[in-house]
């Protein structure tokens, strides 16, 4: 099998293989030829000193040794990797987490993860975290930058948060508020919430009949709503009832559940069914759910009545209890919480991400691609995390990249142990390349 490119081969005078452009091979020597890529990183020399050096891929990389930032990593084409004449050099400029530099070693917090398509560097994270801002200067030669810069000011990240104390209220009057919700128009990441107290012996109904939860008893002094598609009633006086309308926001249950339970110190139990708790001391002080758009929870403020534990014949309360806790310090601890500033603009200085998000930089027939950034933990599995990236000129000539959280990641609570600057090398996204190949080409993803 003779190669001839870095994704065909000929196999004998009448056969040849071809395999997709986004799962090369083969790599081009300094004389044309091609040879089988090798991601071997390799100790050696260069005009920097001493570096690591990876030089039998179809992009050669190099990462130089010690605690330099300046210009430790460099990334060539192979087809004119002797040469230098193209290449693209990476200066890590600062790696901050909530709003506060880190100190950093390149020799270690700084990791090259290859595949036989993209050279990654990974950036150690060395504890957990809410927001992160990385910045690299890239500086490059022979190589232009084909994005186009933003015509005027752009928003590229905000966050908007409100809650409204409706105060205390019977059940059908506090429920009826929520249900009543109109839907506002955002084109930003915005929470809209509502905190009300329950007043009444308020009881609200899941999928069990009366006779089911309550057997024969006399439910006269109650008032009830059919509220729950799954699981059963809940008692609700003196509980807090909160919703959150989301509005272009991914993960809201998660960044609610969490940061309710880092404000009481309390712990997520999920039971397998269609309960989702919060516990405090091994005993649940409250519940939520979420569709994709709106988070409900309720908190007890009270300890449940004798009577109660009678009448509930599906149930006992042992594992039940409540926090000490009134509404409006509820509502200003989640002001507290979610109050805060995450807005980004760029102006007309900054380069716009194409449109598969990538700041491109061309070789020839292909370019380099810096891709969004991507989250892994410490085994290298990619963690589910939405980022953005900015790129604008520095007055040397040189870009400063930034890697940034979107409000979906970056109001939870992270513990990613790396985050990504992802450069590839293709003409197209390469993970269509995932379906296209009937032949026997290992996927590169």
């Amino acid at each position: 099998m003779k190669p001839l490119s870095r994704t065909h081969c000929k196999v004998d005078d009448t056969t040849y293989k071809l395999y997709p452009v986004g799962a090369p091979l083969w790599y081009k020597k300094s004389d044309g030829t091609f040879d089988d890529i090798d991601l071997t990183f390799n100790d050696t020399t260069s005009s920097i000193g001493d570096i690591s050096l990876m030089d039998k891929g179809i992009m050669s990389v190099g990462k130089r040794k010690g605690n330099n930032p300046h210009k430790v990593v460099g990334v060539r084409p192979d087809k004119n990797q002797h040469l230098g004449t193209q290449q693209l050099e990476f200066s890590l400029i600062n790696v901050e987490l909530d709003g506060v530099s880190q100190d950093f070693n390149v020799e270690t917090d700084l990791e090259i993860l290859l595949t036989r398509r993209k050279t990654r560097q990974l950036v150690k994270l060395n504890k957990s975290f809410k927001d992160c801002k990385i910045e690299f200067d890239i500086y490059a030669k022979g190589l232009t930058l084909e994005n186009n810069k933003y015509e005027e000011n752009t928003v590229v990240r905000d966050f908007g948060f409100n809650i409204t104390n409706i105060g205390d209220n019977n059940g059908n009057t506090t429920l009826g508020m929520h249900n009543a919700y109109n839907r506002l128009n955002k084109d930003i990441s915005y929470f809209d919430c509502f905190a009300g107290k329950i007043t009444d012996e308020f009881i609200a109904k899941g999928v069990y009949t009366d006779e089911e939860e309550f057997e024969n008893s006399n439910l006269s002094d109650y008032s009830f709503l059919d509220m729950f598609k799954a699981g059963s009633s809940i008692y609700f006086k003196d509980a807090i009832i909160f919703t959150a309308q989301a509005y272009n926001l991914n993960n809201i249950e998660n960044i609610m559940a969490n940061n309710i339970c880092d404000i009481y110190g309390l712990e997520i139990f999920d039971d397998g069914g269609s309960g989702k708790y919060f516990k405090k001391d091994n005993k649940k002080v409250g519940g939520y759910g979420a569709t994709d758009e709106v988070f409900f929870a309720f908190i007890n403020t009270a300890d449940i009545p004798d009577k109660i534990k009678t009448l509930f014949k599906r149930k006992n309360f042992e594992d039940t209890s409540f926090l000490d806790l009134e509404l409006s310090d509820f509502c200003t601890a989640m002001s507290s919480k979610f109050n805060k500033d995450l807005k980004i603009e760029v102006d007309n200085t900054y380069y716009k991400p194409n449109d598969s998000n990538n700041f491109s930089f061309k070789i020839s027939d292909h370019s380099f691609n810096i891709g969004l950034p991507v989250a892994f933990d410490k085994d290298y599995n990619t963690l589910d995390y939405y980022t953005t990236h900015t790129l604008k000129q520095n007055d040397d000539g040189s870009y400063r990249y930034t890697k940034i959280l979107k409000p979906d990641t970056a109001l939870d609570f992270n513990s990613a142990q790396y985050l990504d600057s992802d450069l590839f090398v293709s003409s197209e996204e390469a993970r269509v390349y995932a379906y296209c190949s009937d032949f026997s080409s290992p996927y590169d993803p």
